[in-house]
């Protein structure tokens, strides 16, 4: 069942009340005023006024990474440490924003929100802007983040994202997500009268996507003959699997952890059982179909059951679209000099160094406002308007107003001669139903 804003708030506060530390650097979080750990607070000889992790006098801007570098999504937090590294080392090594420099403060959290509110409670007080993975540790924190007015990029598509000025997502949330690739298989690609299906994990993650996929089965009026819950952790999906079949499911979304996705897929292709499945972005990552993710790796048992009939809202330009982006050549630049590991340009990779063109926008618009306290760098991002991310991932538009960066997704089919996997059929496609969604009828 989904938890209320107020809810998640309430235990957003206990967590901090029962694990805060002392905020160490510049101060109290929050303030403009200057210490003597670099974080200056007035103006400076740049004109420009400064805040907690903003030294005016080198004119350098921290910015916090907290990721998981360990634990059970560290295939994520790695590539995602790593893109920030290339991106801020390659931006620096060209002269900065307007010859202020970026450093990274990064701390592995695990994926676990407990850990996360103590890191955040280590860097909070010395750093500008922050980069949060995951859904329930960005939640664990949000509190603080909206009093202290620190904007956050979560790596992470909750809808509910859309509801807080404070946070900067980048990507279509889980639920549109979900309207626009149900909606492109119906009008785009034969699935109109086909009967659907839903296999979801039951969470918050899981309820997000159900909300996208009662949303679009009822404006299109679909037949679906089953939606099915799984708990995170689940290894056996015998029982969901028969269940669509004996259904008649012939079109099946799937809001799913990539793990599990393989092994619904794997599952179903062993009873005979193929029809077309759409996985969510997150369900995604080219790391199960071969050991590196790539078409030159060893492919896995599940790969030919995976490529058979699947489809996904890719989160990130995929590998074989990425040549013709605009933003490719920095990208592969910084990437081969200051991360030469991440080559392959994993869909967490490209993502995460979105993110930081992404954060260097905002502060390029704080610096040209002349502030870079916390309240400057937040009005910046509520007025930036549009953001070009150069094609790697979806454009972006702020403003003070509620609702998603993005509507758009883009379709891609699985593919094993593709690289990264993806062939894209759709670069950016918007059913209507993402288009009209009222992010005012969320539960606050």
């Amino acid at each position: 069942m989904k938890m209320s804003r107020s809810r998640l708030a309430a235990l957003a506060a206990t967590l901090v009340a029962a694990l805060s530390v002392a905020a160490c650097g510049t101060g109290e979080a929050g303030s403009d005023s200057a210490s003597s750990g670099g974080g200056g607070g007035g103006d400076g000889s740049s004109g420009i006024k400064g805040g907690p992790g903003v030294d005016v006098a080198n004119k350098t801007i921290k910015v916090g990474v907290l990721t998981a570098l360990t634990g059970p999504i560290a295939v994520i937090g790695q590539p995602t440490n790593d893109a920030y590294n290339a991106f801020v080392k390659g931006l620096n090594a060209r002269g900065g924003i307007d010859g202020w420099k970026l450093e990274v403060v990064a701390r592995d959290t695990q994926y676990v929100p407990e850990q996360h509110v103590r890191a955040f409670n280590e860097i909070h007080g010395d750093i500008a802007i922050l980069n949060s993975t995951g859904a329930p540790t960005t939640k664990a924190i949000q509190q603080q983040l909206d009093q202290e007015k620190l904007i956050t990029q979560p790596i992470s598509f909750d809808t509910v994202w859309g509801l807080d000025p404070t946070l900067a997502p980048i990507g279509t949330p889980y639920g549109l997500e979900v309207m626009n690739a149900v909606d492109w298989q119906v009008k785009e690609n034969g699935a109109q009268g086909k009967k659907f299906g839903m296999v979801y994990q039951n969470d918050e993650f899981g309820q997000d996507g159900l909300r996208g996929y009662d949303a679009i089965v009822k404006d299109l009026g679909l037949d679906s003959v089953a939606k099915l819950p799984y708990k995170s952790g689940d290894t056996d999906f015998t029982a969901q699997v028969q269940k669509l079949k004996s259904a008649g499911a012939q079109v099946v979304m799937a809001t799913a952890s990539a793990p599990s996705l393989s092994s619904m897929i794997g599952t179903a292709a062993s009873q005979g059982y193929k029809p077309t499945w759409i996985a969510q972005s997150l369900a995604f990552t080219p790391q199960i179909l071969s050991d590196t993710g790539t078409v030159d790796g060893k492919l896995t048992p599940a790969a030919d059951a995976l490529a058979n009939d699947m489809y996904t809202s890719a989160f990130a330009t995929p590998a074989s679209k990425l040549p013709d982006a605009p933003g490719y050549d920095q990208l592969k630049a910084d990437t081969e000099k200051y991360a030469p590991k991440q080559t392959a340009y994993l869909p967490y990779y490209v993502l995460a160094y979105a993110h930081a063109k992404l954060t260097a926008a905002i502060l390029a618009k704080a610096i040209q406002n002349g502030d870079l306290s916390r309240e400057g760098i937040y009005n910046a991002k509520t007025s930036i308007g549009k953001v070009d991310l150069e094609g790697l991932a979806a454009d972006v538009t702020y403003s003070d107003e509620i609702g998603p960066p993005s509507r758009d997704s883009e379709i891609a089919k699985v593919d094993l001669k593709s690289e990264g996997f993806l062939k894209e059929v759709s670069p950016s496609y918007q059913s209507d139903t993402a288009k009209n969604f009222d992010f005012s009828t969320l539960e606050q």
